[in-house]
């Protein structure tokens, strides 16, 4: 299915029904390896290389105060994965900060983990753009 000949209720309609159940999978499975007990997030405290050696997944971590959409694009841009046109972006709170997760996307599907490039972002607050970006979503995709 070419999306961007899609009129906006048939895309909304196609997220729905098809691009979200892939989405709230891939996050339920990444949300278990980062946040539960013994959990990523705790772990790298301790030794972030070891996680990223254990985990087998290729993952960058960045930290600011506040997280603005030129982060987003900077980051996104350091860390491109050859083959992708496009990156998603998930927000994540979390006790006192808050966690933006990225993966890279070819026509808006994820590319596989052997291939894929995870950063993980984690930032004091979000500035006024960053905010305007999510909106009342958890997840978006940039181009």
């Amino acid at each position: 299915m070419n999306t961007m000949d899609l009129n906006l209720n048939e895309l909304k309609k196609w997220f729905v029904e098809k691009a979200l159940p892939v989405i709230r999978q891939i996050w339920e499975r990444a949300r278990t390896k980062l946040f539960d007990d013994g959990g990523i997030i705790s772990q790298i405290k301790d030794n972030a290389q070891d996680f990223i050696d254990v985990a087998r997944l290729d993952v960058s971590f960045e930290k600011v105060d506040v997280l603005s959409v030129s982060n987003l694009v900077e980051f996104s841009k350091n860390h491109m994965v050859a083959g992708s046109d496009g990156v998603v972006a998930i927000r994540k709170p979390k006790d006192e900060s808050v966690f933006v997760f990225l993966a890279y996307v070819k026509d808006r599907d994820l590319l596989p983990e052997e291939t894929n490039h995870y950063v993980v972002v984690e930032a004091k607050s979000l500035a006024d753009d960053t905010k305007e970006l999510f909106g009342d979503l958890d997840l978006v995709i940039l181009n």
